[in-house]
């Protein structure tokens, strides 16, 4: 009996601990996602350019950046996470780009 107390004790600790760094990262996602869509856009109104589309980072891919619109900013969230850059080429081109991201985990510290 005491083993099973201690076994279900055990498992929901872990279980709280899962559920909790689960639940932010929709809304921290969406949240980002937005921020860097009103940063580009804002950007895009001064400088007189069509905001781009977003474009999904593949390893190697050649990057031209002359000037740094928007940077996303760590997201508290156990895994991996969507991020976005978005930048001004050597010829006054917009870019933005979403490349995944190690999520900055509050349990690890």
């Amino acid at each position: 009996m005491k083993t099973i107390k201690i076994s279900v004790f055990i498992a929901l600790a872990f279980a709280s601990q899962f559920i909790n760094a689960q639940t932010q990262s929709k809304t921290d996602v969406e949240r980002v996602e937005r921020a860097n869509k009103v940063a580009l856009e804002n950007y895009a109104s001064k400088v007189g350019e069509p905001v781009p589309e977003v474009k999904d980072y593949v390893y190697g891919m050649k990057l031209d950046v002359a000037k740094t619109i928007h940077v996303s900013p760590p997201v508290k969230y156990c895994g991996n996470v969507d991020s976005y850059m978005s930048y001004q080429d050597s010829q006054g081109k917009l870019h933005s780009i979403r490349y995944i991201l190690q999520g900055d985990c509050p349990q690890k510290r």
